[in-house]
């Protein structure tokens, strides 16, 4: 987020600079520079903020950055407050100008001494990081050591026993079903839906069970994540699809190039009946880069995708079903729970003095599986009963920051926070602003995110227009749910789900976007740029 308050900065820079020219003055020269450091210290920011996750220096660094990129926007818009154009004619208005034409004097003045101390903070803070050895990145791109750090919590998925598994029989039918039957000609199925939903649980249970072992000749299975290379993707399903079926993996398998890896899948695959998954897949170009590895031999071949992405599943070529995974009904929510959180309890019953408590807790996690599980097995070792259990309905976020037993929940849910560009990413921390189960309606929220700059200008489109694809783009990555739509067909209200919610208020503290006022004590050290009032 550091990321976005010098985006912002730059943004008002430019803006300031194009249309304040002439009331600059000896200023201009000391704003251009500032726009030349912020830009040079843009660029490893990408890495600082990747990293600060598990480096507290780093962390502090960032925070830094943010904090000067606030002053220096502070400063900006009070300027152009200051100098706001007045209209109108005769005596008192020459009189007003004359009296104005001094103050600018000295606000002009006043702006170069601040802009001095701003360009001195910017200076010591790029001084020091060197400290911690950033690269310079400057087009997107995800560093090996965050590739790595998302590894784990989607394993886990792939190896829960039945026993754990709550609400999956009919959709894995369903899956199968389509899978098995069917035209011959290669298909694909898509299963969508947010993180923690259970897609990769799932789907690994379909792809194991016996009648697609028994229907198909061969099967791969390829995790994609939000950081992928062709190369590797098309390794990773050749060798799958060797090993399965008990065959030799070539010893140059390793050095391939890409176009050898298509030519050897295609060639293994040719008049046989595959299935093969694709886990996780973010964007489109993933499947781009590699489909033509997967022949079409009338054979009754068949493709998985799960995704975080209706936009990506719909726009799939032989799409032939699409399956929006939803959250576990109440009672099964309530079976999970049980299992996980009263496991050293005869048959997992829950205590009729922890009753009430447990299903507030199980409200906020609104049958997500992951949540429900990762909570549980919190809860399961608190020993002091509903006073602990109060403790972790009410901070939950803090719970959610804090402890391991949830870190691979909290790593889940971030990450399609995390790989939001920079604008949407503001835009989704905005709805901080409401309060929780808050029925939010589209026309006050995209114009709430005009009002304060997050809608960037598209040729051809009005602010309001682009706004709307904005919240379109976060419905479709499963991040906003639809509460109403209209007649024609365009959100009418929406929410955010109470977990992802935690996750939106950890991180709007954290770069200090919009802080809650319900009650709660906030530090006197803590920024606050914008203040939302509950209660």
């Amino acid at each position: 987020m550091a990321m976005i308050a010098v985006q912002v900065v730059l943004e008002k820079l430019a803006s300031f600079v194009a249309e304040e020219t002439r009331f600059l003055g000896g200023v201009r020269g000391g704003i251009v520079e500032l726009q030349d450091d912020l830009y040079s210290m843009k660029s490893f920011l990408q890495d600082a903020e990747e990293r600060s996750e598990s480096d507290q220096g780093l962390r502090a660094w960032v925070k830094q950055v943010r904090d000067v990129a606030y002053d220096a926007e502070d400063i900006l818009e009070e300027f152009m407050l200051r100098f706001a154009q007045s209209h109108g004619t005769g005596f008192i208005h020459y009189l007003r100008n004359s009296y104005r034409s001094i103050r600018k004097v000295s606000a002009r003045h006043r702006l170069a001494v601040q802009l001095q101390s701003i360009k001195a903070r910017v200076k010591a803070i790029s001084e020091r990081r060197n400290a911690f050895s950033l690269n310079r990145i400057d087009m997107p791109s995800t560093s090996s050591a965050t590739v790595e750090k998302w590894q784990d919590p989607r394993l886990a998925a792939l190896y829960l026993d039945e026993a754990d598994v709550v609400g999956i029989e009919n959709p894995k039918h369903l899956l199968v079903s389509w899978l098995v039957e069917g035209e011959e000609k290669l298909s694909s199925i898509s299963v969508v839906g947010m993180g923690g939903l259970g897609k990769t649980t799932l789907v690994k249970k379909v792809y194991d069970s016996h009648p697609i072992r028994r229907s198909f000749d061969t099967h791969s299975w390829v995790t994609v994540s939000k950081s992928f290379a062709s190369t590797e993707l098309l390794r990773v399903a050749l060798q799958w699809f060797l090993v399965t079926a008990n065959e030799t993996v070539p010893d140059n398998l390793q050095s391939m190039t890409d176009l050898q890896l298509i030519d050897a899948l295609r060639n293994y695959l040719w008049r046989r009946r595959y299935v093969i998954v694709l886990d996780d897949v973010w964007i489109v170009n993933a499947w781009e880069t590699i489909k033509y590895a997967f022949p079409d031999c009338n054979c009754g071949s068949r493709i998985i995708f799960t995704t975080r992405s209706s936009n990506l599943a719909e726009s799939v070529e032989n799409a032939s079903h699409v399956y929006e995974l939803q959250a576990l009904p109440e009672n099964e929510a309530w079976t999970l729970f049980c299992m996980k959180a009263f496991r050293g309890e005869h048959k997992a019953v829950c205590p009729p003095e922890l009753e009430e408590m447990s299903r507030n807790i199980l409200k906020k996690c609104e049958g997500l599986p992951l949540a429900i599980v990762a909570i549980g097995g919190l809860l399961s070792k608190k020993k002091n009963g509903g006073l602990e259990w109060k403790k972790v309905h009410d901070c939950l976020a803090t719970e959610l920051k804090s402890n391991n037993d949830l870190g691979s929940l909290r790593r889940i849910l971030q990450l399609s926070y995390d790989n939001l560009p920079y604008d949407l990413k503001q835009c989704y921390l905005y709805l901080n602003a409401f309060p929780e189960d808050y029925l939010i309606k589209r026309r006050k929220l995209i114009r709430l995110w005009i009002v304060e700059r997050f809608v960037e200008e598209k040729r051809g489109f009005t602010m309001e227009e682009v706004a709307e694809e904005y919240l379109n783009e976060l419905v479709n990555r499963s991040l906003i749910q639809v509460v109403e739509m209209n007649y024609f067909n365009r959100v009418k209200t929406c929410r955010v789900h109470d977990l992802m919610r935690e996750i939106i208020q950890m991180k709007s503290r954290e770069e200090s976007f919009v802080m809650i006022a319900n009650g709660t004590r906030i530090n006197k050290n803590e920024k606050v740029r914008r203040l939302s009032i509950h209660e």
